[in-house]
């Protein structure tokens, strides 16, 4: 786990895919914090377990709540990449309702997308998307994707296994290829505005990479 960017308030790293945000003492990402800086951290957002990129850490209870609340007030922009089976149209905004985590009842959502290159591996036909999400409900970007027709590569809840299981044997990865790989954090009154982005690494990287190869069109 990389740190990217630290100041007095703050910490940002890199997570990789499958380590949880915490709960886990040898992977979760707060308890490796800790070990590493000595004190308590506190977790500004959340991604899944399997969504590699950018997570933040406030070093104290008070810019947490400071923080946290620009991303309640969804004033905070969050850019993805994902590799998806399939080619979806050039561009789009899925606006399907997502029903809460363990709940019946429903939420609004919305999810940005922009396909950036479509690849053939062998028989596969692969997209890169850029996405920006409005809204922050449970596995949003996953869901709305597979709701789309496009489920995300490695995605072993929503995605497609048969697919997965046969290109992953063929390109030798296992992760699902969904990153969170931008951040804006508007300035408050206390705070200067804090714009992240990271590249491509380790497995999503490779996958990329082979799309580039092997292009459809730009």
């Amino acid at each position: 786990m990389k740190t990217i960017y630290r100041n007095k308030q703050l910490v940002a790293v890199s997570k990789p895919a499958g380590a949880p945000v915490y709960g886990d003492r040898k992977t979760g990402c707060r308890e490796q914090l800790e070990r590493h800086f000595q004190r308590r951290v506190f977790p500004i957002h959340r991604l899944d377990k399997d969504t590699a990129g950018i997570l933040i850490f406030a070093f104290d209870a008070r810019s947490a709540a400071e923080i946290g609340s620009t991303f309640k007030q969804r004033k905070v922009v969050k850019g993805y990449r994902a590799i998806v089976w399939g080619r979806p149209p050039a561009q789009g905004s899925i606006k399907t309702p997502l029903r809460k985590h363990k709940s019946k009842e429903t939420q609004s959502a919305q999810t940005d997308y922009r396909v950036e290159r479509v690849g053939q591996i062998g028989d596969f036909t692969l997209s890169v998307l850029r996405i920006v999400p409005k809204t922050g409900r449970y596995h949003q970007i996953r869901r709305h994707l597979k709701d789309l027709g496009f489920p995300i590569v490695g995605d072993t809840t929503y995605g497609n296994r048969t697919l997965d299981e046969q290109i992953f044997k063929q390109l030798k990865v296992h992760s699902m290829m969904l990153m969170s790989d931008e951040i804006f954090i508007p300035a408050t009154r206390t705070r200067k505005q804090l714009h992240l982005k990271i590249r491509a690494k380790g497995q999503f990287e490779k996958v990329e990479r082979m799309i580039d190869s092997t292009l459809v069109d730009a």
